[in-house]
């Protein structure tokens, strides 16, 4: 569940996600995990393993997942945790990964897989519970994403609205990126705008991959305990 932006610059882009999660739930900051022949970079939820931001620093792609709305699976199955795509994206097929068969035992997600040596360079697969809906937003364009499942569609327009606005003043400046996100799109606990109330959801933390000719880098701020750290990607 979070706010996620995509912004390019001359040189490059920034990839940005606010997670609103339970402030009790636990994780760990990015760190290099070798996944099979992979060397992944990622903060890690520790209840089910999986992350909301993964990069790959040796083919430069990276993976970013969000909770929408849809039809859930049955509660009496056992079901994949959707963080555990944002990796599995990175170390297998990603027409595997995202097929209908494999989707069925997990809940609905919007998942952006960022290529930039590839010829399809972003792609976004849209789990709605019962059908894929896959297209390829333009890697020259700036973007944003609002979970469905936390944010009313009013919400949505009003922060859509704010940063297509401040859009070409942060392509310019991209370093003012991560203090939009912690200033204007962080919400604190129990924030009235989400649109599940009395969980004890805020926004915990910050995770912003940097991608240009010069350098790569996530940079991580945990909201929660007030630490931030910065990983090498390149």
């Amino acid at each position: 569940m979070c706010i996620v932006t995509y912004v390019p610059f001359e040189t490059g882009f920034v990839f940005t996600s606010n997670r609103d999660e339970q402030i009790h739930r636990p994780a760990l900051p990015p760190m290099r995990y070798q996944v099979g022949e992979n060397q992944l970079i990622y903060p890690k939820d520790q209840t089910h393993g999986g992350t909301w931001m993964a990069v790959d620093s040796q083919k430069q792609r990276l993976s970013c997942i969000l909770n929408s709305k849809g039809v859930f699976p049955p509660t009496d199955i056992p079901k994949k945790s959707r963080g555990l795509l944002a990796i599995n994206s990175l170390t297998e097929n990603p027409c595997t990964v995202f097929s209908e068969t494999a989707l069925k035992n997990v809940a609905p997600f919007v998942c952006i897989l960022i290529d930039p040596l590839a010829d399809v360079t972003m792609t976004q697969f849209h789990w709605d519970g019962l059908k894929l809906h896959t297209s390829y937003p333009a890697l020259s364009v700036p973007k944003i994403w609002c979970s469905s499942s936390l944010y009313s569609e009013t919400e949505k327009l009003r922060i859509e609205s704010y940063f297509y606005e401040k859009a070409p003043e942060l392509s310019a400046f991209p370093d003012q990126i991560v203090k939009a996100h912690k200033n204007t799109f962080a919400r604190p606990k129990n924030s009235v705008v989400y649109l599940e109330q009395g969980k004890d959801i805020q926004t915990v933390s910050i995770s912003s991959y940097f991608h240009s000719t010069a350098h790569k880098t996530l940079h991580y701020e945990d909201l929660v305990k007030g630490e931030c750290i910065t990983v090498d990607c390149s």
